[in-house]
Formats: structure tokens, sequence, C-alpha cells
């Protein structure tokens, strides 16, 4: 048998990319699988192999089709963003809970959910908050400030919060990945699937009483935020408005680089998901979605960018890896390098079993 997969890469949009499990691992944006056709339905060195490949086993006759030209890539000058949407300044209508719920139980379910909750006794120093479970991100808050990030990819669903008093906010705010989309954790609930504890030695306390804050991923709920004048940049979840002007329009790649993690509309359009730690850097942005004369971009960014500026690329960034991993049997910075070594032994197998 043979098999093409995929044959053109594509695009997941808005936040339909699904995910794997065990271990839970949220797919990217970009569907690119270096593929024959890429993302863009650009034709590769290896379509025109395959080509070369099966054009031997036309019926008698019969010739392949000329490949049809690329569509238009344009490049979009830097963008800077500073208009500004502080997400805890633009709650949407709250709704109340005495048990925790996933999202799916607020009729939401994409995007961001925010439970709330004040502590009825101060806290002690060392005091774990142990959630279960994360569904997929999430940032916790007391009264306003960060104290930690847990990561559904890595198993954290617990941390050691520092004293708290008694009437501190705590909030989480929870960011739904891909969906599990085969075999047993289908069901794939997100924001908080079960309940939320405080551990202390022996005593353990399911925290009650949340108020639960919905942003979904729909641009008629996005787009009209209260939006600020800023040069400096919040160290917490935002949007980002601006607009960009084109003479002409034509496909490009939105780089992401300088974000954090979050989304983006484009001319209402959801473009799709992007993180930091990559590998893909760039959403590709379809010339069909931009406008000649004045287009409008949005971001939602959950950590913050390090520079609110977009450019558009003509050329993808799928491979720049940027979360750190070991390698296999080798210390901090250690490279194998082998360019000055020769080779002991060269030989061949003898044909034929054992």
């Amino acid at each position: 048998s043979f098999s093409l997969y995929m044959t053109h890469g594509g695009t997941t949009f808005g936040h339909w990319g699904g995910a794997n499990n065990p271990a839970y691992s949220a797919m990217c944006s970009s569907y690119d699988y270096d593929a024959p056709i890429s993302e863009a339905g650009w034709t590769t060195e290896k379509f025109f192999l395959l080509r070369d490949l099966l054009k031997n086993y036309l019926p008698a006759g019969e010739s392949l089709p000329e490949v049809p030209a690329a569509l238009p890539v344009i490049e979009i000058p830097e963008i800077h963003f500073n208009k500004v949407a502080p997400l805890f300044s633009n709650l949407p209508e709250a709704k109340q809970t005495v048990d925790i719920q996933p999202m799916e139980q607020f009729n939401q379910g994409w995007g961001t959910i925010l439970y709330r909750t004040t502590l009825s006794e101060a806290t002690p120093a060392g005091t774990v908050l142990k959630i279960t479970e994360v569904h997929d991100w999430a940032q916790i808050y007391a009264d306003g400030k960060l104290l930690a990030r847990l990561d559904r990819r890595k198993g954290e669903f617990t941390t050691t919060l520092p004293a708290l008093k008694k009437g501190t906010q705590l909030d989480i705010l929870v960011e739904a990945m891909g969906r599990v989309n085969f075999d047993k954790s289908i069901h794939d609930r997100k924001g908080i699937t079960e309940k939320v504890e405080l551990v202390s030695g022996n005593q353990t306390k399911v925290l009650k009483n949340w108020t639960v804050y919905n942003f979904p991923v729909d641009y008629s709920f996005i787009k009209d935020k209260k939006y600020n004048d800023t040069k400096i940049l919040p160290a917490m979840p935002a949007y980002y408005k601006s607009t960009f002007k084109l003479d002409k329009v034509g496909d490009t790649f939105l780089d992401m680089s300088t974000w954090g993690k979050g989304m983006v509309w484009v001319n209402g359009h959801a473009m799709g998901r992007f993180w930091e730690i990559g590998p893909q850097q760039t959403l590709f942005m379809p010339g069909c979605w931009l406008k000649e004369g004045e287009n409008e971009i949005l971001v939602l960014d959950l950590k913050g960018p390090a520079k609110a500026s977009i450019k558009g690329l003509k050329k993808p960034i799928l491979d720049v890896l940027r979360e750190k991993a070991p390698e296999t049997h080798r210390k901090d910075g250690e490279k194998l390098k082998l360019a000055g070594e020769k080779v002991i032994h060269e030989g061949a197998f003898t044909p034929g079993n054992g």
C-alpha cells in the first residue's frame, strides 16, 4: 500500500485544533506537517518528487495537468499596538455556583474561564492548592497578584501558597487548549473538571461558592472592550487592538514571536492560537480575509508580550522551539560534534535472514 499523509498541510483556524493524550499535548494551529503541498497551498520539492513517481502509473495516453500557480504573498510592515483592554477590567456577566464545574456547564465550548472565590479564613504559608483537574493551562492570582502557572501537559495540578489573609480574592484563570479527539480521554471537559482543595498537613478543605466569568472565542464577544491608550505593557492578561492599511492584498504569515500565549482575530476572523514555546511562531493569514484599505487586528494575550507588534512575513516560522528539554545523556550546553571524527569501520550485512 501507499499512503499520502498529509498531502496538503493547512491550518486549523480558531480553537479547533485537537490534542493527543496521554501525555496531553495540544496541537498547533498550523497543520503544515511538512506535506507535499504546504499550509499556504504551495508546491514543494517533495510534491514534485511524488508527482514524478506517480505519473509512471497513469493510464496510456493520459498526462498530468499543469500545476496551478501559487497565490500572491505579501509582507506587512510592523503593526504596533497601543490600545489595551485588561481582561480583569472587562469582565462579562458573572455566574454563581456552589461547587466548581467545567466550562461546558456554563454553555461555553472554547476559550478562557475565570473562577473566583474569597478565602473564608487565613491560609498559612506552605498550604497546597490542589486542582482536580486543570484543563488545560491555568494562572492563579491572589488579590490580583500572579502566584503560579499550571500546565496540564506537565501534570501540574498543585502549587504551594504563601500566607494569605482571610478575605483574599482567589482567581484561577484557565485557558482551554485542544480537545482530545480519540480514545478513552475523548470526553475532555475544559476549565476545572471537579474541585479545588486547600491541603495543609493532614487537613483538606474543598473550596466552595465560586463566581464564574466566561470568555468565549467569538468575535462578537471580543470586539467591544474598553481600550485605553498605553505605552506600558500590562503584566496581566489583556486584549490588544490595532489597525493597518494595505494597498494590495495577498497571503501572509503573522509573526507572533514576541507574544506570550493567546489568540488573534483579523477582520473578525479567528486566525488561531499562538504560544511562545513554539515550534510554530507564525499564523497563516489568507489574503482573501484581508482588505485593501484599513484592516482590524485584535490579540488576546493571556501571558503578556515582550513586544506588542506584529509583522506580516512571506514565509512561515514553524521550527523555533523555545521550550527547554533535556538532550539524552548530555549535560546542559553540551553538543555532539562529529565533524572531526574518522570512520573506524565500514561494511555491509549479508543479505538474508539471521
